[in-house]
């Protein structure tokens, strides 16, 4: 597993996906059902695909790579110093739904075993962009993926994955893990096609005074025209490269109009 050196200089973006145990409990029925009394088992982190944009490979960490196959899982509380370690080398993480689901599962087993915050940082969620920005029929990773032509989501044959892993199974952790790196090769593409679509998207040229594209950094930009405001215009600027726009600083007409 190779972590990025503090040598680097631009903001690391992390790209990630966590898969899951589900909650274990008793139940009268199977359709919406309350829980009899205590879980027996809370859902937890099982494993995390992951990459810094600009490296090449998606790296992957699983509770079998520090507790071993052929039982029960228990705990996991390994894997998560380790994504805790993670976190805190990002600058900007991304994920599919990622700020309702991946972050605060993430930060609920961090402080569930006593870690400190991670550093303060950005996020991009790909699923809220697609909400704002567009109207697919779907907005499923998946869906959206196929409709792009940039992948599929590898096919599990559902929840049976899921309790051969609980079980220790070894070949249903190897597939596993094949399933969480696929959807973060998909996710990479998903996001760089989103990119130039963010207004809000941090500013990769802030870690070193750069004056490239602010989504990727290009130095590919050419002037395209002007942006009109009320009290005055803005150059507008275009990347070549990724697509995205940009506008200069506010060019005042000297008159305030009310």
């Amino acid at each position: 597993m190779n972590f990025p050196g503090p040598e680097i200089k631009r903001p690391r973006v992390f790209i990630f996906d966590l898969e899951t145990t589900p909650n274990l409990a008793y139940v009268w029925g199977k359709y919406e059902q309350d829980v009899i009394g205590d879980f027996v088992k809370e859902r937890m982190i099982m494993s995390i695909a992951w990459k810094f944009l600009g490296e090449k490979k998606v790296q992957t960490l699983s509770i079998p790579d520090f507790y071993g196959y052929n039982k029960p899982i228990t705990e996991n509380k390994k894997l998560i110093v380790q994504i805790h370690k993670l976190f805190c080398l990002a600058d900007v993480l991304v994920g599919q739904n990622g700020d309702n689901f991946d972050i605060k599962m993430a930060n609920a087993e961090f402080v569930q075993y006593g870690l400190k915050p991670p550093p303060p940082q950005r996020s991009v969620d790909t699923l809220k962009i697609a909400k704002a920005k567009f109207r697919f029929n779907s907005n499923k990773l998946d869906d959206m993926a196929a409709r792009l032509g940039i992948g599929r989501k590898m096919k599990t044959g559902g929840f049976d994955l899921w309790k051969a892993c609980m079980e220790g199974k070894k070949t249903a952790w190897t597939k596993m893990i094949k399933y969480n790196k696929r959807d973060v090769e998909i996710l990479e593409k998903l996001y760089i096609r989103f990119r130039p679509w963010m207004k809000n998207h941090p500013n990769l040229n802030m870690a070193d005074g750069s004056s490239g594209c602010v989504s990727c950094k290009s130095a590919h930009i050419a002037p395209r025209g002007w942006f009109f405001t009320q009290v005055g215009r803005k150059q507008r600027y275009k990347c070549l490269d990724c697509g995205r726009w940009m506008l200069g600083k506010l060019e005042s007409w000297g008159v305030a109009i009310r």
